[in-house]
């Protein structure tokens, strides 16, 4: 997820569908994979276009743009069909992320397993510290959670905000927790933050 927003769960591409407003159906196939497997996709997005027969007309990338493209190619394929002409370049190439079947997962663990080594630790800050980091004189954007451990929604959530750290991490983007239990109560907080595998700033 560290591209998004959201993850491709079915949950939340419901989000994103409705976020979208998308004037189309969304169909999930997560599950099994039968039909993305019978279609064959190596890479997302794959577009495939059929007549009204049904007989698949276009196979291939959106446009030849990997980055700002407007969907000519497509779109080009789309006429095409509509209007009963042969299309130009029934196949075109297909480039952006692997696609992601569901029994190749080594990816993922290895991933996870490199967050839950990332050391985990918590640092002092007084008073000119605090004002500091609220300041965020860096370059990223900081999201500061301020929580303790008898908060029950703070302790809750917080698993939440791990999730968040990593979708972001990788961007201009910085989490910062700040804990206001009394010093003493120091060893049980890196522990809760050790369990919940959270190598942000703390």
């Amino acid at each position: 997820m560290g591209w998004s927003d959201l993850g491709d769960s079915f949950d939340e591409m419901k989000i994103r569908a409705k976020d979208k407003s998308f004037p189309f159906p969304y169909l999930y196939d997560g599950d099994d994979q039968k039909t993305a497997i019978a279609y064959g996709p190596v890479a997302m997005p794959h577009a495939y276009v059929f007549d009204k027969s049904r007989l698949l007309k276009y196979v291939g990338h959106i446009d030849g743009s990997q980055s700002d493209g407007k969907g000519e190619d497509l779109r080009n394929a789309i006429d095409a069909v509509l209007s009963g002409k042969t299309i130009d370049k029934p196949v075109t190439k297909v480039f952006g992320c692997s696609t992601k079947w569901a029994w190749k997962l080594e990816g993922t663990r290895k991933l996870y397993k490199e967050w839950s080594e990332l050391p985990v630790t918590v640092d002092e800050i007084n008073t000119d510290g605090i004002k500091d980091l609220v300041k965020n004189k860096s370059d990223k954007l900081r999201l500061i959670n301020v929580w303790a451990m008898w908060c029950g929604p703070c302790v809750a959530e917080f698993l939440d905000l791990v999730v968040i750290d990593r979708m972001y991490r990788s961007r201009q983007f910085e989490f910062v927790s700040v804990n206001t239990d009394k010093l003493e109560k120091k060893d049980n907080v890196l522990k809760f933050l050790k369990k919940q595998e959270a190598s942000n700033k703390n």
